[in-house]
């Protein structure tokens, strides 16, 4: 066979297997149907087969009426297919559990044809498949199983009392036939339970792809959660000292006993007042990430420019450590998120100043390498160290006095490594104790955006 042939026969077998079928109907008829479309077709091959020897092979002589008792299989089965082709189900049900077993019983029993006695196998197991009420299943299972019975004694009982002449050739006709519908059948079945198990695989694996899913953003809800508490626990604990120290400065009275004292707590509420200052602006950039939507707004940015005003917005707190702010950026722009990109960037250049000595050194690099930019702030502050730097990179809220006693909130760095990350991006942290940090946030660009 060519095998030009072989698509146009599968195309035919499919067709034939549709029969009266569509994506509609239950999934249980639909693939009842398409068993029975396969089985029935088989079922017509092995009939029209038979039907051809008789009538052109077979030496022995057939009467008309044996020629049309024995073409009723296949007319039948082109009746069934007719039945599929109106949605006529439950009529096709009958037909096949009562007909054919009758045509069966009556051609044995006729024609003296013992072969044909295999062909109640695959009627013994047709209604587990094709009738889903369990009494249906008992009575046509036992009326298949009396035709049998029949069959079998009225054959026995023939051969005891004269000895018919049998047509051989025609026996085995019916016996191969008969296994080869009833293997059809069986696979037919068996094929339809692979791949419903399939399905059910396959819906499993979706459904822990799901879970999974459900799981992870359960779990992230919870962290979500653990850090707005700690959040808010920090709000209320540092904005406190401020306002109470404010109170006390207003409730004094104007002696010069509490003047005195009150010009020795004034760089201590100008202190906290910095620290509350710093803790709005991480409290509007949080605020600004939890409320954002997916998609980042994202920009070309002249970096030298957002550098320049992120020095000149920390100049005075570099100038009371004698800090040397420099900026060594080899490739100029940037394709980010500019709000975005301000906030991180201030962040770690006040992280750098704070943790930095007098006379020290900060540094803002930026370079970009193939399709990502890396941004870099770097000091020869004091260093981290590793017990530290592990709470930091795990992002829980971590604070430290800085080279003047400085305080913080704890929330900076967190919030950077939140929106560089919405950025799709990543920030690494290297530091030694005693020798400086250097943090690195490394972007992904658009390069052809850049030009």
């Amino acid at each position: 066979m060519e095998a030009s042939t072989l698509p146009f026969l599968n195309e035919i077998g499919r067709k034939i297997s549709l029969i009266g079928l569509s994506k509609e109907m239950p999934e249980y008829r639909y693939r009842q149907g398409y068993a029975f479309n396969q089985m029935n077709f088989a079922g017509f091959c092995v009939a029209l087969f038979r039907l051809l020897y008789i009538l052109f092979f077979s030496n022995q002589f057939y009467t008309l009426q044996d020629i049309l008792v024995n073409a009723l299989p296949v007319a039948g089965c082109l009746l069934m297919m007719g039945f599929m082709v109106v949605n006529a189900f439950k009529i096709n049900t009958f037909f096949s559990f009562l007909f054919f077993p009758l045509i069966i019983l009556y051609i044995i029993i006729t024609y003296h044809d013992r072969g044909g006695l295999s062909f109640f196998i695959p009627y013994l197991i047709y209604p587990f498949f094709f009738l889903n009420k369990k009494k249906k299943v008992i009575i046509f299972f036992m009326l298949s199983g009396l035709f049998y019975a029949v069959s079998f004694v009225v054959e026995g009982a023939r051969l005891n009392s004269i000895q018919p002449q049998h047509n051989i050739s025609l026996e085995i006709i019916s016996i191969i036939g008969s296994l080869i519908l009833t293997f059809i059948s069986l696979y037919s079945i068996k094929s339809q339970a692979w791949q419903y198990e399939k399905k059910i695989l396959s819906q499993n694996n979706e459904l822990e792809r799901i879970n999974e899913e459900i799981r992870q953003q359960q779990e992230k809800l919870i962290e979500s959660n653990l850090t707005k508490d700690k959040l808010f626990s920090i709000i209320s604990h540092d904005l406190r000292a401020p306002i109470l120290s404010l109170q006390l400065f207003l409730g004094h009275e104007n002696t010069e006993e509490s003047l005195r004292k009150l010009s020795e707590i004034l760089p201590e509420i100008k202190a906290e007042l910095k620290k509350t200052s710093d803790l709005f602006d991480n409290l509007l950039g949080w605020a600004r990430l939890q409320l954002r939507d997916a998609s980042v707004s994202s920009q070309k940015i002249d970096l030298i420019s957002l550098a320049l005003q992120v020095k000149e917005a920390l100049d005075e707190r570099a100038r009371q450590k004698d800090i040397d702010v420099t900026i060594e950026i080899s490739d100029r722009f940037i394709y980010a998120d500019k709000s975005i990109m301000e906030i991180v960037l201030r962040n770690l250049v006040s992280n750098a100043i704070k943790f930095t000595k007098m006379d020290g050194i900060v540094t803002i690099k930026g370079a970009q390498k193939k399709d990502f930019y890396i941004l870099q702030v770097e000091d020869n502050g004091i260093g981290i160290d590793e017990g530290s730097l592990q709470k930091i990179v795990s992002k829980n809220f971590y604070s430290s006095p800085g080279t003047r006693d400085e305080k913080g909130t704890g929330l900076g760095l967190i919030i950077c490594k939140d929106l560089v990350e919405k950025c799709m991006g990543d920030i690494s942290i290297f530091s030694r104790k005693g020798k400086g940090t250097r943090i690195s946030v490394c972007l992904p660009q658009q390069p052809d955006r850049l030009q």
